[in-house]
């Protein structure tokens, strides 16, 4: 962008019965993409006035964004003019329709959602395909019915060691059916669970634990809590818990049962961020926002209704979506990590081939390099950092039937926000690509 004020005299042309005027000249090149000039006359009365010229790249911009940025800073020169000793912070930038227009027509994403609970969405689902594969992990597949009983009899194991809403559970377990079956039975009890990964240093373990208070942590044979404190711990494979589970009923948890009834505006989990702050900060979600959030991602997502392939740790928030989306939208999901490819993994996406992924712009060159099924056929979406479209056109060029979304949104607005899609097809916008437009009932 250049901008140049001339403000040296205009020369004249005085010859006997001739008269000058200036004239505007088109031109088909132009050295700058936006160029501003601005001269100063003065007229025979010696006033002084101020005439913009206004060049713009037509690659880049079209007119009316253009006249926009024109009309933007017509309003600074007349707030100017108006106060001269006005802060360059107090002036609006924006007129009355422009104003109107992003803070309130972007912004008209108001959407219906039904008043349920995350594990009556799940719930809901089972009822509706009982004998669908829900959930795949290390050769052990659960239908939809099996999950559902599962959880509800842990549910109501954990009901009996406190849990219930506005209670934290942590949950300190690998990749597994048995990680699945856990979060679910919390969120069935009322409790709100966190989710610690076992390859978390000690004392961030040992943080979190003390920080949110948990009444009980769950974990399996083999795993290092930590440092809990005085924290219940029940690990679930032991053979006494398993009993004791097992003896539980399996039918749905019913508020009757539950320490108090399980409300939309009860938390259903606290996640820790990365503390880059220096300090790891917990975010509690409630049941609403997920609900809210699954009720987008469940009309949008279509390819959850397929195979999702669930690779990172549910103690990111990023994992909500591939997880959730296909458990309240009759898939399928396949717990398997990227950077751990192994055979079994590879054979059983090779017969049920993947087709909905959610990862980070930073797995896209381990996506390239897996077999092929590992990657989504139907919808992949990336988010977590800044997407560059230099780093995508491998990998669309690899996969062009599928449908790709730049997502973005920080944990307290449960998940994402907002999304730029991109369909098979259409041209990638040059350098990062824009995080898009706010998603349902989001404002931005």
């Amino acid at each position: 962008t250049m901008l140049v004020f001339q403000n040296v005299p205009e020369a004249s042309i005085d010859l006997p019965g001739v008269r000058s005027v200036m004239e505007a000249v088109e031109s088909s090149s132009i050295k700058y993409d936006l160029s501003w000039t601005f001269s100063e006359t003065r007229a025979a009365d010696d006033s002084v006035a101020l005439n913009g010229h206004l060049q713009f790249s037509l690659d880049l911009f079209d007119r009316a964004t253009v006249e926009a940025l024109a009309q933007r800073l017509l309003l600074v020169l007349r707030a100017m003019v108006a106060d001269p000793a006005a802060r360059m912070s107090t002036i609006d930038v924006l007129g009355e329709e422009e104003r109107h227009r992003i803070l309130v027509e972007w912004n008209d994403t108001a959407a219906e959602v039904e008043p349920a609970t995350l594990p009556g969405l799940v719930q809901d689902q089972a009822k509706r395909t009982p004998d669908a594969v829900a959930v795949v992990a290390g050769g052990v597949e659960l239908s939809y019915a099996e999950l559902n009983e599962r959880a509800n009899r842990l549910a109501r194991f954990l009901i009996g060691r406190g849990v219930g809403p506005e209670r934290f559970v942590a949950v300190q377990m690998p990749r597994s059916v048995e990680l699945v079956v856990a979060l679910l039975a919390v969120a069935k009890a009322g409790g709100a669970y966190m989710p610690v990964d076992p390859g978390y240093p000690d004392d961030r373990k040992a943080f979190m634990v003390a920080d949110a208070a948990p009444v009980v942590v769950l974990t399996s044979d083999g795993v290092d809590v930590g440092d809990v404190g005085g924290t219940d711990v029940v690990v679930l494979d032991e053979p006494a818990v398993i009993r004791q589970v097992a003896q539980q009923p399996a039918t749905d948890v019913t508020d009757d049962e539950r320490r108090e009834p399980l409300r939309r505006e009860h938390p259903v989990y606290v996640i820790y961020t990365s503390g880059s702050t220096g300090r790891p900060k917990g975010v509690v979600v409630e049941h609403r926002s997920v609900v809210d959030y699954l009720a987008y991602t469940r009309k949008t997502y279509s390819a959850a209704e397929g195979v999702a392939l669930v690779h990172s740790p549910v103690a990111f928030d990023l994992t909500v979506t591939a997880l959730y989306t296909p458990l309240v939208s009759g898939g399928r999901i396949v717990m398997a990590g990227l950077e751990d490819e192994d055979a079994e993994t590879a054979a059983l996406l090779s017969r049920t081939p993947n087709t909905f992924l959610k990862a980070t712009p930073s797995h896209l060159p381990l996506l390239e390099n897996l077999p092929a099924d590992y990657s989504p056929s139907g919808h992949l979406l990336l988010g977590g950092e800044a997407l560059h479209s230099e780093g995508l056109h491998k990998w669309r060029a690899q996969h062009p039937h599928a449908v790709v979304s730049n997502v973005y949104g920080p944990t307290e607005a449960t998940v994402n926000c907002t999304e730029f899609r991109i369909e098979p097809g259409q041209k990638l916008p040059d350098g990062v690509v824009p995080i898009g437009r706010p998603q349902s009932n989001a404002q931005v």
